[in-house]
């Protein structure tokens, strides 16, 4: 299986699961770029919190 990996905005690489915050306060998971808190695509950031480095 690939790695997913989503470049922000903001220029960061995200990749693994601490290149991401979730949203607080939030029913559902919203998860956000740790640098600069643009939201990520949910789909994207399931895939990637289930990313460990190896």
């Amino acid at each position: 299986m690939s790695r997913t990996t989503y470049t922000c905005h903001c220029g960061a690489v995200i990749q693994y699961n601490h290149d991401l915050e979730k949203e607080s306060g939030t029913v559902s998971r919203n998860w956000n770029c740790a640098d600069c808190g643009t939201r990520v695509p949910s789909t994207i950031a399931e895939r990637i919190q289930h990313q460990h480095p190896t």
